[in-house]
């Protein structure tokens, strides 16, 4: 397991990780994403999560794989 940096506490806060640390495969992908993949994940979370809250119905795995 890698312990979080930067990039992790980002995804973290935006709820697109849950995990304290990552196994070693997922934390080299989070490492390599560019600033630009980044903003970008966040950015369709957080719409992803506007949507959400205003139908008042969870997405859940029902419309999106988990």
């Amino acid at each position: 397991m890698t312990p979080p940096d930067e990039k992790h506490d980002r995804l973290r806060d935006a709820g697109i990780i849950t995990a304290d640390e990552l196994p070693e495969e997922y934390a080299s992908v989070v490492a390599s994403l560019t600033p630009d993949e980044l903003e970008t994940l966040v950015s369709i979370k957080e719409r992803l999560d506007l949507a959400e809250r205003a139908s008042g119905e969870s997405i859940g795995t029902t419309w999106m794989a988990p």
